[in-house]
Protein backbone atom coordinates (compact mmCIF):
# COMPACT_ATOMS: atom_id res chain seq x y z
CA UNK A 1 0.00 0.00 0.00
CA UNK A 2 1.76 2.85 1.32
CA UNK A 3 5.39 1.42 -0.04
CA UNK A 4 3.52 1.04 -3.35
CA UNK A 5 1.90 4.83 -3.30
CA UNK A 6 5.72 6.59 -2.67
CA UNK A 7 7.50 4.17 -5.37
CA UNK A 8 4.89 5.98 -7.56
CA UNK A 9 5.47 9.31 -5.98
CA UNK A 10 9.34 9.18 -6.26
CA UNK A 11 9.77 7.03 -8.94
CA UNK A 12 7.44 8.12 -11.55
CA UNK A 13 6.78 11.63 -10.63
CA UNK A 14 10.37 12.27 -9.58
CA UNK A 15 8.53 13.34 -6.07
CA UNK A 16 7.70 16.62 -7.36
CA UNK A 17 4.06 15.78 -6.51
CA UNK A 18 5.03 14.56 -2.79
CA UNK A 19 5.24 18.25 -1.87
CA UNK A 20 1.50 18.39 -2.41
CA UNK A 21 1.02 16.19 1.01
CA UNK A 22 4.26 18.04 3.01
CA UNK A 23 7.35 19.91 2.16
CA UNK A 24 9.56 17.84 4.23
CA UNK A 25 9.58 15.09 2.02
CA UNK A 26 13.12 14.78 0.43
CA UNK A 27 12.98 14.01 -3.14
CA UNK A 28 15.65 10.86 -2.10
CA UNK A 29 13.77 9.54 0.85
CA UNK A 30 12.99 6.48 -0.97
CA UNK A 31 16.62 5.79 -2.02
CA UNK A 32 17.85 6.92 1.39
CA UNK A 33 15.14 5.70 3.86
CA UNK A 34 12.50 3.05 4.57
CA UNK A 35 10.50 1.48 6.82
CA UNK A 36 10.54 -2.07 7.88
CA UNK A 37 9.77 -4.73 10.16
CA UNK A 38 10.59 -7.72 11.99
CA UNK A 39 12.78 -9.64 9.07
CA UNK A 40 15.29 -6.72 8.06
CA UNK A 41 16.28 -6.34 11.62
CA UNK A 42 16.57 -10.43 12.47
CA UNK A 43 18.10 -10.12 8.79
CA UNK A 44 20.89 -7.27 10.14
CA UNK A 45 21.53 -8.79 13.54
CA UNK A 46 22.56 -12.14 11.84
CA UNK A 47 24.58 -9.92 9.17
CA UNK A 48 26.36 -7.02 10.85
CA UNK A 49 25.42 -7.73 14.68
CA UNK A 50 23.02 -4.71 15.16
CA UNK A 51 20.43 -3.80 17.55
CA UNK A 52 17.01 -3.01 16.32
CA UNK A 53 17.65 0.58 16.44
CA UNK A 54 20.53 0.38 14.57
CA UNK A 55 18.94 -1.75 11.25
CA UNK A 56 17.92 1.51 9.02
CA UNK A 57 22.83 1.69 9.14
CA UNK A 58 22.97 -1.49 8.38
CA UNK A 59 20.33 -0.93 5.14
CA UNK A 60 22.15 1.98 4.43
CA UNK A 61 25.78 0.10 4.61
CA UNK A 62 24.45 -2.06 2.45
CA UNK A 63 23.35 0.00 -0.19
CA UNK A 64 26.34 2.01 -0.03
CA UNK A 65 28.87 -1.03 -0.84
CA UNK A 66 26.84 -3.08 -3.02
CA UNK A 67 28.65 -2.82 -5.70
CA UNK A 68 31.82 -3.18 -4.08
CA UNK A 69 30.10 -6.87 -2.29
CA UNK A 70 28.69 -7.90 -5.56
CA UNK A 71 32.12 -7.98 -7.09
CA UNK A 72 33.87 -9.61 -4.18
CA UNK A 73 31.52 -12.71 -4.48
CA UNK A 74 31.82 -12.41 -8.47
CA UNK A 75 28.19 -11.73 -9.15
CA UNK A 76 26.76 -10.01 -12.20
CA UNK A 77 24.01 -8.10 -10.81
CA UNK A 78 21.36 -7.63 -12.82
CA UNK A 79 20.68 -3.72 -12.09
CA UNK A 80 17.51 -2.02 -14.03
CA UNK A 81 19.36 0.33 -16.08
CA UNK A 82 18.88 4.38 -16.06
CA UNK A 83 17.86 6.31 -19.26
CA UNK A 84 21.69 7.49 -19.50
CA UNK A 85 22.82 3.22 -19.19
CA UNK A 86 23.66 3.28 -15.95
CA UNK A 87 22.74 1.14 -13.81
CA UNK A 88 19.86 2.13 -11.08
CA UNK A 89 21.25 0.86 -7.66
CA UNK A 90 19.32 -0.65 -5.22
CA UNK A 91 17.61 1.63 -2.90
CA UNK A 92 16.92 1.89 0.66
CA UNK A 93 13.39 0.17 0.08
CA UNK A 94 14.81 -2.66 -2.26
CA UNK A 95 17.12 -4.23 0.15
CA UNK A 96 14.56 -3.89 2.99
CA UNK A 97 12.52 -6.16 0.54
CA UNK A 98 15.64 -8.28 0.25
CA UNK A 99 16.55 -8.63 3.78
CA UNK A 100 12.50 -9.41 4.66
CA UNK A 101 13.19 -12.39 2.33
CA UNK A 102 16.37 -13.22 3.57
CA UNK A 103 14.65 -13.64 6.96
CA UNK A 104 12.39 -16.07 5.87
CA UNK A 105 14.68 -18.36 4.34
CA UNK A 106 16.84 -18.02 7.12
CA UNK A 107 13.61 -19.17 9.54
CA UNK A 108 12.39 -21.66 7.37
CA UNK A 109 16.00 -23.27 7.00
CA UNK A 110 16.03 -23.43 10.66
CA UNK A 111 12.66 -25.15 11.11
CA UNK A 112 13.24 -27.88 8.07
CA UNK A 113 16.17 -28.56 9.66
CA UNK A 114 15.07 -29.26 13.21
CA UNK A 115 12.44 -31.50 11.37
CA UNK A 116 15.39 -33.48 10.00
CA UNK A 117 15.73 -31.70 6.60
CA UNK A 118 19.17 -31.70 5.02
Amino acid sequence: GAQALLQVLYGVFGGEVAACFTPSFAEASMRDWCAYGPGPVSSCNKLFGTADGETLAGIRWLQEHQQERFATYGLDFPYLQQADGTPRLLAACDLEHSLCYFSRYLSTRASLGAAGAE
